[in-house]
């Protein structure tokens, strides 16, 4: 009968090493055959004869591209197709195939090959998905952490705004204890981007990276960074320039102290707060500076905030007899003689005003 007839010409076409008439042969009783698992097993039957006799393996491609999605899907589908996407010119169509497959039966390892493959010849808006899926997969069903940390890392530079890899990417660096390819990302980004606001907020964040490391010299050049990129933002200017100050003093550089005060005195939110830091900026240009004429102007700023401050006047006072500068201290005389608390505080400086 056919089937009989059709079963000898398979026997004889395979061998006398007749592979086109035998496709040909199997086309044919695929088309016949009612049955969907031995049309299937046809179908997947002429892909190996088209990948191992044939040297067609783009038409193999097409003969199991209906297969994969198949609830019913022979076992020596995937196997096939994973041997198809050695060809160069087929691996991505391959992989994107079988990214499903991987996913439905937990082949993690696999799935992940796929995603990287993939995300080589995809564009920016796809690429960046297919790298968020690496690094998903990578950390939560793997386990595998460094890959995880490059993915996040290179998710993150493709768009720094990101919430997900700019909260990933230090988590990863911590448990790794690896912040370098952290740190080397923000600051790209911090470089590279023209959005100041978002800057500010990398320079800062390396600030705090860098000073946990005891990289105190880095860590004060990102503060300075961050007062760069948020120059018109007076809340950044004062945060930013307080932790700089901090950063300073504590390393004992007092000429880059006495100059972050001063910045950050002109970003005060309050007159008092002013008077404190051009307090402290003279304190330091007197007592670590040595710069008694600076120490007078700074002094002479305190006054024109508070005209009747007492330590002002006092240190004032001080500074212009210690520099021999008579004539300078008579207004600090009057000054104290109108600001008197007693007669007798009064009639002494008019004494020594005399």
């Amino acid at each position: 009968d056919h089937a009989q007839a059709t079963s000898e010409l398979d026997r004889l076409y395979v061998e006398q090493q007749q592979w086109a008439a035998l496709d040909e042969l199997l086309a044919e009783t695929a088309s016949a055959s009612t049955d969907v698992r031995a049309r299937e097993a046809i179908v997947v039957r002429r892909a190996a004869l088209a990948t191992d006799r044939l040297g067609r393996p783009e038409a193999a491609l097409e003969l199991l591209e209906g297969l994969v999605s198949s609830p019913t899907c022979p076992e020596p589908v995937v196997g096939l197709l994973e041997q198809i996407g050695q060809h160069d010119g087929l691996r991505v169509r391959t992989a994107r195939l079988l990214e499903p497959v991987y996913e439905r039966t937990g082949s993690w390892s696999a799935l992940l090959s796929s995603l990287e493959t993939q995300r080589a010849a995809e564009g920016p808006i796809e690429r960046a998905e297919l790298i968020g899926r690496v690094a998903t997969v990578a950390e939560e069903r793997l386990g595998d952490l460094p890959t995880a940390y490059r993915a996040w890392c290179e998710l993150f530079l493709a768009d720094p705004n990101d919430s997900a890899p700019r909260q990933a990417v230090p988590r990863l660096a911590a448990r790794l204890g690896q912040w370098q390819p952290a740190i080397d990302a923000w600051r790209t980004a911090a470089s590279a981007t023209t959005d100041l606001r978002l800057a500010a907020d990398l320079w800062g964040d390396l600030a705090g990276w860098y000073e946990a490391q005891g990289a105190v010299a880095d860590a004060v050049a990102a503060w300075r960074a961050q007062l760069n990129a948020a120059a018109d933002d007076p809340e950044v200017q004062r945060h930013a320039g307080a932790e700089l100050a901090r950063l300073l003093e504590a390393g004992g550089d007092w000429r880059g102290l006495r100059d972050a005060l001063r910045t950050a005195s002109a970003w005060s939110a309050t007159g008092t707060q002013r008077r404190d830091l051009l307090v402290r900026v003279a304190e330091l240009e007197e007592n670590r500076l040595a710069e008694p004429t600076s120490a007078i102007a700074t002094w002479r700023d305190v006054l024109s905030e508070s005209p009747d401050d007492l330590t002002g006047l006092v240190a004032l006072e001080r500074l212009l007899l210690g520099q021999r500068l008579h004539a300078d201290v008579v207004d600090v005389f009057r000054r104290r003689i109108d600001s008197a608390r007693s007669p007798s505080e009064a009639v002494e400086y008019l004494r020594r005003l005399s």
